[in-house]
């Protein structure tokens, strides 16, 4: 007969309304596998959604608000004894799995963790039995509180953005794959893959995937979050091309958002960016791994990330030199031309995202357009000239 614990965690502060309870269930085995690109089948400790997708690395993302009631089940599925823990997530996580006091999941048995999700941010959950060797066996997965309402802000009443990514910075010792050390016995760690949510060179440029930063939409803001889950300090360069601001850190919001091109993040640490792409192209954003104590580079990733152009509308445009300042933007849009603007009438219209015009209208060179009117959410302005020809299309958010 299966055993059955109850550990409820509360980390509720009292102007967070009553929200819906979001429920999941991950499941703990050790009978996972993943073929690296030089062709290594490496072997898999993880968890997964029952029924759901084979055991991975990562586990599967947890996705709620801020004021959600969360309950996860965790069943243990495999033939050794697990734990569960909610890194970083409030003050007191002493009976959520901390490995100096860990609630043991004894194998068959299951073990529910209630609580309230109080602070939006990206934390990382995991095994932390025999620390840190269940979570280099791919025991670790991500945990996503977005702000109220599931609102695509930074935080509660923070920052906007169009798109969000979420990457998981980790490392692969393929002998400690194949050969699990045991505890009390723990040899060299020596990694042989640096990854980002499990991938590794090429695979980092996919666009299908969720690594590689891909707007589709030209000068949108982009939310990054970074979690720092393995050994020896991370270092995040951001190209020229993108305008970096550091607006969450550990669940804390920077008031005002700090400037930043190249980020240091600690084991256990979590850091949410904002990224306000400056011009169209592509680029990389580099990724350091340093080994513990010594502070030797062990490794550098090139995450590739692009902006391009997208036309909300069937007509497409793709000069680019004209600009529309400020984007995102609350209450006047300007047209700035970077070339010569030209000559006689120059008209604009916006369109909705479902490509409903809703403003059209004449201006001059550098003229601000009013759009306090319109509500928040993304639109396309198009811009013709006096012989109804089109000059640009350029897409910008309405906060």
């Amino acid at each position: 007969m299966k055993n059955w614990f109850i550990w409820i965690v509360f980390f509720l502060p009292a102007n967070l309304p009553a929200q819906p309870l979001k429920t999941f269930q991950l499941m703990a085995s050790e009978d996972g596998t993943v073929k690296m690109p030089d062709g290594a089948t490496l072997p898999v400790w993880g968890f997964q959604v029952p029924g759901g997708n084979p055991v991975a690395y990562p586990g599967p993302r947890l996705v709620v608000s801020e004021g959600d009631s969360v309950r996860i089940s965790v069943y243990n599925a495999g033939s050794m004894a697990h734990s569960f823990h909610l890194h970083g997530f409030g003050s007191d996580t002493s009976n959520n799995g901390e490995p100096a006091n860990p609630q043991i999941i004894q194998s068959g048995n299951t073990s529910v963790f209630a609580f309230r999700a109080s602070a939006a941010g990206d934390y990382f959950y995991h095994c932390g039995l025999q620390n840190p060797v269940h979570g280099q066996m791919g025991m670790a997965g991500l945990y996503t509180v977005l702000a109220a309402g599931g609102e695509k802000r930074a935080y509660t009443n923070g920052p906007q953005y169009f798109k969000d990514y979420h990457w998981l910075l980790g490392e692969i010792d393929k002998d400690w794959r194949l050969n699990p050390p045991q505890q009390g016995n723990l040899p060299p760690f020596s990694p042989d893959y640096f990854v980002i949510n499990g991938r590794y060179g090429d695979a980092l440029g996919d666009y299908n995937g969720d690594v590689a930063i891909l707007t589709a939409l030209d000068q949108l803001p982009v939310f990054l979050t970074l979690t720092h889950f393995g050994a020896g300090r991370r270092e995040v360069i951001f190209p020229e091309i993108l305008s970096a601001t550091v607006a969450v850190r550990n669940g804390v919001p920077q008031i005002p958002a700090v400037p930043t091109d190249t980020l240091s993040l600690s084991p256990g640490e979590s850091i949410g960016i904002i990224l306000q792409p400056i011009i169209n192209g592509e680029d990389s954003i580099r990724v350091n791994y340093y080994a513990p104590v010594s502070e030797a580079l062990w490794h550098q990733n090139a995450a590739p990330i692009y902006i391009q152009h997208h036309s909300a509308t069937s007509e497409a445009a793709t000069d680019n030199f004209v600009q529309i300042l400020p984007n995102p933007v609350a209450d006047f849009l300007t047209v700035q031309f970077n070339m010569p603007p030209p000559k006689g009438k120059i008209e604009v219209e916006i369109f909705s995202e479902n490509g409903g015009s809703v403003l059209r209208q004449d201006i001059s060179p550098d003229q601000s357009i009013q759009v306090q009117h319109l509500a928040a959410g993304i639109y396309f302005l198009k811009i013709r000239g006096e012989n109804g020809w089109i000059i640009a299309g350029r897409t910008f958010l309405k906060q």
